[in-house]
């Protein structure tokens, strides 16, 4: 079975300030928020929330945050393993897991498999909405 991959372009990333410090362990690869202040925040996100994108670095509040925004991304799994093919959501971290009913904001689709807290991919260029 393939592992994890990403694909980097140069368009597909925005550069936002950390609104909260992302630099602890497991923070990389996180699906983000912006704030009101336009911040990066992983935290307090569910499926009903939209994401800004995938969070590529570690930065502690108030430094850059890489985001990948397009593309093919790495992406944490979270609670039940993620399958190819998947519509994933946001749990309550930041992580992806698969979208079951809606109201959802669908972050992507899995394009490389992975079992909890391990690390998957996901094409961020099927987000969409799925209504109740």
């Amino acid at each position: 079975m393939a592992g994890a991959f990403e694909i980097d372009y140069q368009s597909d990333r925005g550069f936002v300030t950390a609104g909260e410090d992302l630099s602890t362990a497991g923070k990389q690869y996180l699906a983000v928020a912006l704030n009101s202040d336009l911040e990066v925040l992983a935290s307090a996100l569910s499926a009903k929330d939209p994401i800004f994108g995938i969070l590529q670095n570690a930065p502690l509040e108030g430094v850059s945050a890489s985001v990948r925004v397009d593309g093919v991304s790495f992406c944490i799994a979270g609670a039940g393993d993620i399958a190819v093919g998947d519509a994933l959501v946001t749990d309550g971290d930041g992580k992806l897991v698969t979208a079951s009913t809606g109201p959802a904001h669908v972050v992507g689709i899995c394009v490389a498999a992975a079992a909890a807290d391990n690390i998957g991919s996901v094409d961020l260029s099927f987000k969409k909405y799925i209504p109740a």
